[in-house]
């Protein structure tokens, strides 16, 4: 489920899933899928590009570019690095 609100061509989105192992729901920090799916119920002929703001704050600019032969959606937006490191896996178990 994805609520919004649209105010001056910017939407902002709060993403709501399931988590079945704990049978709990939880709002998520950003939604990549979702942000493109209310791109998708939100485009007229018109209306191509999207700016939706992910509850972190973090806006995710999307297009869509459709023709009669192909469609084609791209998502951006600034990736921070959280971590950085090397990991060993041991072939043996």
């Amino acid at each position: 489920f994805i609520p919004y609100t649209e105010s001056r061509g910017i939407i902002q989105i709060k993403p709501l899933v399931f988590v079945r192992s704990t049978q709990t729901f939880i709002f998520e920090t950003g939604c990549g899928s979702g942000s493109i799916a209310v791109a998708l119920s939100n485009q007229t002929k018109n209306k191509q590009s999207f700016c939706i703001v992910q509850p972190s704050g973090t806006p995710y600019e999307i297009n869509i570019n459709r023709s009669n032969t192909t469609n084609a959606i791209t998502l951006g937006s600034v990736v921070n690095v959280l971590a950085e490191g090397k990991a060993f896996i041991s072939s043996q178990l």
